[in-house]
């Protein structure tokens, strides 16, 4: 008995960074939140979670500047490739009538 036979998969055309400017908006709202609040936290002894939203956002810059210019890298490899499969067969190559090399 053979194993079934999976589906090739796609790979997924996002790049993540939408994901990470809205991670980073609900960081911010989360600390001017806290901050409106933070003599409810000081009271409680948690003021702490003021530090863990400017940890998220530190982060979460880092990631936006990592994952932009991977975005930007792809899309120069992407647009060199088309532009390099267009060109492809449309200009001289430099072969002679015989495919062998340049005539001369």
């Amino acid at each position: 008995m053979s194993a079934p036979q999976l589906p090739q998969l796609e790979p997924v055309r996002d790049d993540g960074v939408r994901a990470i400017q809205i991670g980073l908006g609900l960081w911010v709202v989360a600390g001017a939140i806290l901050l409106l609040a933070r003599d409810a936290l000081a009271d409680r002894g948690t003021q702490w979670w003021l530090a863990v939203c400017g940890a998220g956002l530190l982060v979460g810059v880092v990631e936006l500047v990592i994952f932009t210019r991977r975005r930007a890298m792809v899309q120069a490899r992407e647009r060199a490739a088309a532009e390099g499969a267009g060109l492809t067969g449309a200009g001289p190559s430099g072969a002679g009538p015989t495919g062998a090399g340049p005539t001369g």
